[in-house]
């Protein structure tokens, strides 16, 4: 998975070349503004990226259910 965000002066990251639909109620592990895991369950996510991505420090979002706003 390649999906990319786009860094904004103000530092706040939005979705721009994925369906943020694609992932309400889950997830999102980011390594350089770059989308490397997503589940509904935290736990899986984590494990996936200690697997995939050892030494990296990801961020963590989760995408609500309802109408999508990240800030």
């Amino acid at each position: 998975m390649n999906l990319k965000f786009r860094r904004e002066p103000d530092e706040v990251i939005k979705l721009t070349d994925a369906n943020a639909n694609d992932f309400k109620g889950e997830w999102l592990a980011i390594i350089d503004e770059t989308i490397v895991a997503h589940n509904e369950n935290i736990g899986n996510v984590i494990d996936k990226v200690k697997k995939d991505h050892a030494g990296k420090k990801p961020s963590y979002v989760r995408v609500q259910k309802g109408n999508i706003a990240m800030y």
